[in-house]
């Protein structure tokens, strides 16, 4: 069983700061690895880790071929876009190399139409939606607000996403979202104010496992969805989702032909129900690599880069470790969600890495920096991988970091948003925004 990637080349089409992890993991198995995307070096963190950096197009199947061939490339990865695995699913076809998936069940769980009626076609509740093309077409809808609208082939940092409460708000809503559309295509879901719940699967030869729960701590303001400051991990939805939900997913996943690769699947709770509206063929876009391997002691980027190579993990015993492993202690992933306004210096970022609850940590913006973005993944200024003894000691980490971290701006003020009231998910408290 080979674990080591000495003399192989792989490939990332993902050169943002959250992929330098990948890479150097990439780096310690040994391998060589190529960033080509069409963004230059100065804006992209990861190509400036990597062995060698490239201006493509990864959409240019000739420009692909041609670099493959001349970097003698021996495999391709990719993590948090929709829009990466796409180009991803298509360069392995064209190329020979390992894929986890197909691009048809890349297109069933990320496209969120396609989703949808997979989920309906094997039992589970979705949200009642509408699609729409343009705004002329409201007119034919018998809408019930509120509603979210949304890109349904956009995944990324809730980007494009607004709440709208009455048909006047409906118009900017559904041009907003067709910005963010590659298909210029909005989906119009009816609300619900309930917690959103998330699941991860693991597929070892056909076999899936679950991997991970979680709970969105989220909050509105202004008609949009503040989701991004946190989640935490074991969901507390967890057994409702095993009574209603497993059973039929494992059934849709023997259905579609799922073999290897990690996914993710999310939806609303509401009156005991699971009602879900969107996934995805990848782990997602948190970096929760490392809370899974505080849990399981497993390193599952090395294994996902492995797979890119050999087309197995090669990790010993891990469906044993999968079926066995118990999670002890809270895991969250927490974004430092900042204000609109120009950075001018940040501190405390080096003593939060180095606090003994926090895996690990990566500052996303620099200082000259301007955040423009609201309520999207756009203004997280810091990520922070949290593992805790237990709820109350989590609390007292948040509050810790939140006291250390300082975003400043021009005027002298902290940009740092403040953040939500985690205790409403782990001790049932009323929701205070």
């Amino acid at each position: 069983m080979e674990r080591n990637l000495n003399g192989k080349t792989i490939l990332f089409l993902d050169g943002s700061a959250g992929n330098i992890c990948v890479i150097e993991k990439a780096k310690e198995l040994g391998a060589r690895t190529v960033v080509a995307n069409i963004f230059s070096d100065q804006t992209q963190p990861a190509k400036q880790v990597a062995d060698r950096s490239c201006c493509v197009n990864f959409w240019d199947a000739d420009a692909i071929k041609q670099l493959v061939t001349e970097e003698h490339v021996d495999g391709i990865f990719t993590t948090a876009s929709d829009s990466h695995l796409r180009a991803y699913s298509l360069i392995c076809e064209a190329n020979g190399f390992y894929a986890y998936a197909t691009s048809e069940q890349i297109e069933d769980i990320s496209n969120k139409i396609r989703f949808k009626e997979l989920c309906s076609k094997y039992g589970l509740k979705v949200i009642p939606e509408y699609t729409v093309h343009d705004s002329n077409d409201i007119s034919e809808l018998s809408i019930q607000y509120p509603v979210m609208v949304k890109s349904p082939d956009n995944s990324g940092g809730s980007k494009g996403m607004t709440l709208v409460y009455e048909e006047s708000a409906l118009p900017a809503a559904i041009e907003l979202a067709k910005e963010y559309s590659p298909t210029k295509s909005v989906v119009i879901e009816h609300f619900i104010d309930g917690d959103e719940f998330v699941i991860n699967y693991m597929f070892v030869d056909g076999e899936p496992f679950v991997l991970y729960t979680k709970d969105y701590c989220k909050a509105i303001q202004d008609g949009q969805v503040l989701r991004d400051n946190a989640m935490i991990s074991p969901s507390k939805f967890e057994m409702l989702f095993y009574e209603k939900a497993d059973k039929k997913l494992r059934e849709m996943f023997k259905g579609i032909g799922m073999q290897n690769g990690i996914i993710f699947l999310q939806c609303f709770v509401e009156d005991d129900e699971l009602y879900f509206f969107e996934g995805g063929c990848r782990a997602g876009g948190a970096d929760e690599y490392f809370l899974w391997e505080d849990i399981y002691g497993v390193d599952f980027i090395k294994c996902l880069l492995r797979f890119a190579v050999f087309g197995s993990y090669n990790e010993p015993n891990l469906k044993e470790i999968l079926s066995t492993a118990k999670q002890d202690r809270v895991e969250s992933v927490l974004n430092i969600l900042l204000n609109p306004g120009t950075i001018v210096e940040i501190k405390g970022a080096d003593e939060v890495a180095k606090m003994p609850e926090v895996l690990t940590s990566y500052v996303n913006v620099v200082p000259g920096e301007r955040i423009q973005e609201e309520f999207t993944s756009g203004q997280i200024g810091m990520r922070v991988m949290v593992s805790a003894n237990n709820k109350e000691d989590y609390i007292r980490v948040i509050d810790k970091i939140y006291q250390t971290l300082q975003f400043v701006s021009e005027d002298g003020s902290n940009m740092l948003k403040p953040r939500i009231r985690f205790e409403h998910w782990l001790f049932d408290e009323p929701m205070v925004n």
